[in-house]
């Protein structure tokens, strides 16, 4: 994946009707729709699956999709702190989603564009398995996904704990290891409806009860 677009957040708010539009949309949509079972959702016997499709519909989750090779992140971070002020799970969600959109905009791979449209609009629902790759990055920890070349693609082996925002038709975006190429790295999108991929509830752990978090077992060529 090369990052192509340059995110850009104003000191002064410049005036923007559609970014306000869509910030007015998810906030009218965060007090009918989800302060009547903001409740459930944190307590983790709700998963808002519709309201976060809602929400694409209302344009949540593409605004910061580059545009000529620049992207305003503002109507994202306005959208998410607008969902925070009724549900902070609701809210981690939302960068998990948006987090996805940004994988898929901005990998440079044309024949993701009609994935990343329904991304964009809440068709598809998923969120990021980087906090691993992150850490490995620094030294804090190995990374745990160790993948093969195969005719057509490759067969990734491991396990990821606490990936939020999944569920069995979800996609995640995190990153492999080549086995037989140490420090070479391949970013892709993993289908939680393959069924070598195994998602296993995390155990409880605070509000993350209320975001669909998971450990998972990739082992599925991509």
């Amino acid at each position: 994946m090369s990052s192509v677009a340059v995110p850009r957040l104003a000191v002064d708010d410049e005036p923007d009707v559609r970014r306000d539009s869509i910030v007015d949309q998810v906030a009218s949509i965060a007090l009918r729709e989800l302060a009547p079972i903001a409740a459930d959702i944190d307590d983790g016997t709700v998963y808002p699956a519709d309201l976060l499709r809602r929400l694409g519909d209302a344009g949540a989750w593409g605004s910061h999709r580059p545009n000529d090779g620049a992207a305003d992140l503002r109507c994202a971070v306005q959208s998410i702190a607008a969902l925070g002020e009724v549900c902070g799970a609701t809210a981690f969600m939302a960068w998990c989603q948006n987090t996805l959109v940004w994988y898929a905009a901005n990998s440079g791979n044309p024949a993701l564009a009609g994935f990343t449209d329904d991304v964009a609009t809440g068709k598809i629902l998923g969120g990021t398995g980087l906090s691993n790759p992150m850490k490995s990055f620094f030294g804090i920890e190995r990374l745990k996904l160790k993948g093969r070349k195969v005719e057509g693609g490759y067969v990734v082996r491991g396990a990821l704990p606490w990936v939020s925002n999944l569920g069995a038709d979800h996609f995640f975006g995190t990153i492999f290891e080549i086995e037989d190429r140490p420090g070479e790295i391949v970013m892709f999108l993993a289908d939680c409806s393959d069924p070598a991929i195994t998602l296993q509830p995390c155990k409880p752990f605070l509000a993350m009860d209320a975001t669909e978090s998971n450990g998972n077992n990739p082992l599925c060529p991509h």
